[in-house]
């Protein structure tokens, strides 16, 4: 739907993230200057260290809006996935901000509707940030910018519930994607992964997605539950509020930490008594 340029801001003196809908996303969409203005309004109305800072609307001369954003450096969740390289802990740390960040988003009475790894950059000292808002909307907006019939969403991340067009879709269906990313991210695979989008959106349909454990069996039974639970074929299933999952991953993670420093603690004593041993 548009393009994004680096360019420099001269009155702030910093480099800044330039969005300009493409030309041919304005006349195959006859909703995208509203959808794109719905954007700004939607960035402007968020302060959250995990989400992308948004500046000002402008216009070209031709009367084209644009968008002035927070310019960020890092990687996409994406490809940290496709390499492999992040430990258990740098997982977990990555959920839980990107579970803060819904948080925030869903308090404002907002629906990202598009959460992915490819939406979820991984900047210095694993800190994340949340990006592309171009399909979210307000949960209580009655009017939604969407042609009669088009699937709003990523084939391998969509909810069931957007899949069927309900009427009523709320920030649930962000935890249903979100537990699809959460699964990618610890077994290095998507639950779905059919190449036909017909096959795809009918296995969120009706298909249950395989445990977690029985394709990364050291994850601890927890974590499984946890995903499992996100994707829970019906909203009413899953967890019913970010926080939750907020409250969950925490603990996990202090647990995680204590037996850490334990096991640091022992192997300091078994160090030590060794050394002593040998000198006798």
């Amino acid at each position: 739907m548009a393009k994004v340029y680096l360019a420099y801001d001269n009155e702030l003196g910093i480099d800044i993230a330039l969005k300009k809908l493409k030309n041919e996303a304005v006349s195959e969409h006859e909703n995208a200057f509203d959808r794109f203005k719905r954007e700004f309004a939607v960035l402007s109305s968020l302060a959250h260290p995990n989400l992308i800072k948004t500046y000002e609307l402008l216009y070209t001369s031709d009367g084209e809006p644009f968008l002035t954003m927070e310019y960020v450096k890092g990687e996409l969740l994406a490809d940290l996935i496709s390499r492999n390289e992040l430990s258990f802990t740098d997982k977990l740390t990555i959920i839980l901000q990107i579970a803060r960040a819904l948080s925030e988003v869903h308090s404002k009475g907002i629906i990202h509707r598009d959460i992915k790894p490819s939406n979820i950059i991984i900047q210095d000292e694993l800190h994340v940030k949340l990006l592309d808002f171009g399909i979210s909307r307000y949960i209580e907006e009655e009017q939604v910018l969407t042609k009669s019939g088009e699937l709003v969403g990523s084939p391998h991340y969509i909810s069931p519930e957007q899949i069927m067009r309900e009427a009523d879709i709320d920030h649930r269906a962000d935890i249903y994607s979100f537990g699809i990313t959460v699964f990618e991210l610890f077994a290095g695979q998507k639950p779905f992964n059919q190449e036909h989008s017909l096959h795809l959106t009918g296995s969120h349909l009706v298909r249950q997605p395989p445990p977690l454990r029985q394709l990364c069996a050291e994850l601890p039974v927890w974590l499984e539950t946890m995903v499992s639970t996100c994707l829970q074929k019906k909203p009413e299933n899953r967890y019913q509020k970010m926080s939750d999952l907020i409250d969950k991953i925490e603990d996990e993670q202090g647990r995680l930490e204590r037996w850490q420093w334990i096991g640091k603690i022992k192997k300091t004593f078994r160090d030590y008594f060794k050394s002593r041993s040998s000198s006798e």
